[in-house]
């Protein structure tokens, strides 16, 4: 699995809460699991 920066982190999370993106499409796009990506948009929802 490839380390991502914070920044790569929020970028991605971003993508998705757009809505131009899916979850899965992203996902693939940065090489990781579709539950790691929805874990991380929960979290930043949760705390926002």
């Amino acid at each position: 699995m490839a380390k991502f920066s914070s920044k790569e982190k929020i970028r991605a999370v971003r993508r998705y809460l757009e809505g131009t993106e899916g979850g899965k499409t992203i996902a693939k796009s940065i090489g990781v699991h579709s539950s790691m990506l929805y874990h991380r948009i929960y979290s930043v929802i949760r705390f926002k």
